[in-house]
């Protein structure tokens, strides 16, 4: 017993270069990602482990971290001369999951932009719901912890630190974890873009065939013909419950609360298209 307690409160070498968590007190993870990512260390139930590992994650005893497919690797600095290796592992969703995935978002256009400019939409965890999948791990089952320290509990504060930390990460960077899953996030636009939905060899969005401005000064201020009726577009015939304009563009990602932000529209497509 003496020799636990002993190593329980040894003080980790300092280190200069560290990565310090930016979360100086409180909770740790921003995003929904983020959360989700944290709720699963806490899973553990080692709330002393737990406590140490945000302290060394704060302190910025983690000395590296490399997140590779199915993998993370980092290096940790604890009480004694040689920093410690961990490693975390959560398997990588299979070739097939990912071809069905990204047949599931490909007509969703704003899926393509919101992955650009590097978001990942609320509800793409939905969608993988809907093949039994989730970025985040489902429990502390899926994942496989090793640290090459001394301390038999698993997690040890070091592969808690270096937990913690990925949070922030994915708050910042959501696609290191659709990396870990397997794809980066230039694979996923370069699979978008090859899928179909309006881009060109490149990725790139294709442009509408232009129209020449007419020269004639009488001609170009004449009021065009009219635009056809939205009834002729049909697009607010409903289709599984939401108006087929909603089913076919989405719902802008970039709204705090997507899902509360559709049943408005919902509700405001089937207003305007009511007979009068």
């Amino acid at each position: 017993m003496g020799y636990w307690k002993n190593f329980e409160y040894t003080t980790p070498k300092p280190v200069e270069d560290g990565i310090k968590a930016r979360t100086r007190r409180g909770e740790f993870g921003e995003s929904q990602i983020g959360k989700r990512w944290i709720e699963v260390l806490k899973s553990f139930g080692k709330s002393n482990r737990l406590q140490r590992g945000r302290r060394y994650a704060r302190k910025g005893q983690v000395r590296e971290v490399n997140i590779d497919k199915g993998e993370v690797t980092a290096e940790v600095q604890g009480s004694r001369s040689k920093p410690y290796k961990v490693m975390i592992e959560l398997e990588p969703y299979s070739e097939q999951s990912w071809k069905d995935i990204i047949d599931g978002i490909s007509s969703v256009p704003l899926y393509y932009a919101a992955f650009s400019s590097g978001s990942v939409p609320e509800d793409f965890h939905e969608v993988l719901a809907g093949y039994d999948l989730s970025l985040t791990p489902k429990d502390q089952g899926e994942l496989n912890t090793r640290c090459s320290c001394p301390d038999s509990t698993n997690p040890c504060k070091h592969i808690a630190a270096v937990y913690y930390l990925l949070g922030e990460t994915f708050d910042e960077d959501p696609f290191q974890l659709t990396k870990i899953r397997g794809r980066t996030r230039e694979e996923l636009l370069e699979a978008l873009s090859g899928s179909g939905s309006g881009r060109d060899t490149k990725g790139q969005s294709s442009p509408p065939p232009e129209t020449p401005l007419d020269t004639d000064p009488d001609k170009f201020w004449k009021p065009r013909p009219e635009l056809p009726s939205t009834d002729s577009l049909n697009l607010n015939h409903r289709t599984q419950g939401e108006p087929a304009i909603l089913k076919l563009l989405g719902v802008p990602q970039f709204l705090p609360n997507s899902k509360k932000y559709r049943r408005s529209l919902e509700e405001a497509y089937w207003l305007v298209s009511e007979d009068k």
